[in-house]
């Protein structure tokens, strides 16, 4: 796996149209609301990305009106951790 320099990844790169691009930490925020069940949270980056994420789900909403994007809900489930689980637990066929 391929990572970029710890002097990339601190300061973040310049916008590009074309790239996927990496923003500082000072660029992002978060803002936490709620709490217990109702836990949420919402990320916002340069660009007009926005986040959403709640408490429970395994489900983020992502948006971004800036670039008149829809509105997408991304299912962040590890569909294979049953099947890893299973194959290496204690009843691994020998």
């Amino acid at each position: 796996m391929l990572t970029k320099p710890p002097q990339l990844r601190a300061r973040g790169e310049q916008h590009s149209v074309t790239e996927i691009t990496t923003p500082r930490p000072s660029e992002v925020t978060a803002r936490c609301h709620g709490s217990a069940d109702t836990l949420a949270v919402d990320i916002a980056a340069p660009h007009g990305w926005n986040i959403h994420a709640r408490h429970g789900s395994q489900t983020l909403t992502l948006t971004n009106p800036d670039q008149v994007l829809a509105t997408v809900d991304v299912d962040t489930t590890n569909q294979n951790l049953d099947t890893c689980t299973r194959w290496t637990g204690p009843h691994r066929p020998g």
